[in-house]
């Protein structure tokens, strides 16, 4: 996001229009600029807050105790419209952006191209810190799932889950619907004269 900031001019960045509902019939709707994620990127967040202490390294901490014990859970996902898939996932992150958490997942990623990246994780531990790694390193030389670029995605879980939205955590989701929201934010940057 701050590379699209930095710029000396007015600008306008996708945002993330966010739509979860639970077993009771309450839906919630919620903006993004950054991550959602099911699974696999709740558990990294929830074990990196509590390794506060390590800074920096809390998120690689993170990412190696949660790919240890994620479960699986099964879900039916539905892109741009596209026939509903039956998937037994790990993980599922869609992103707006390059980073996740201080490291460049995605390198692809713009904010300003009208599309986030999908990636459905159900790599095992091993694989999963291989990609951890290659992402953390900055070398990007071993993806375990590959992104995909899409502008609607349509989730309904087999179980309630807990879903991770820009660092906040929303518990009992059973459903979880994600739009991109082109140019939905502006920003214009004036810099001082000099």
């Amino acid at each position: 996001m701050l590379e699209a900031i930095e710029r000396d001019a007015f600008t306008a960045l996708d945002l993330m229009d966010v739509t979860l509902g639970d077993n009771s019939g309450r839906v919630i709707h919620l903006l993004s600029a950054s991550t959602v994620g099911v699974g696999y990127p709740v558990n990294v967040a929830a074990i990196a807050n509590r390794l506060k202490w390590l800074r920096a390294n809390c998120y690689i901490a993170g990412a190696v105790g949660a790919s240890i014990g994620t479960p699986l859970f099964d879900c039916e996902i539905v892109y741009d419209g596209a026939p509903a898939r039956h998937k037994r996932l790990t993980g599922l992150m869609l992103n707006n952006t390059r980073h996740v958490a201080n490291f460049v997942a995605f390198p692809e990623a713009r904010l300003d191209d009208g599309y986030f990246h999908a990636i459905e994780a159900r790599a095992g531990a091993l694989r999963q810190n291989l990609h951890n790694f290659s992402a953390a390193s900055g070398l990007n030389f071993y993806s375990s799932a590959r992104p995909q670029k899409v502008r609607d995605a349509k989730m309904r879980f087999a179980s309630a889950l807990s879903v991770l939205i820009d660092g906040e955590v929303r518990t009992d989701v059973i459903a979880l619907e994600v739009r991109i929201a082109p140019r939905a934010l502006h920003h214009c940057l004036r810099r001082a004269a000099q």
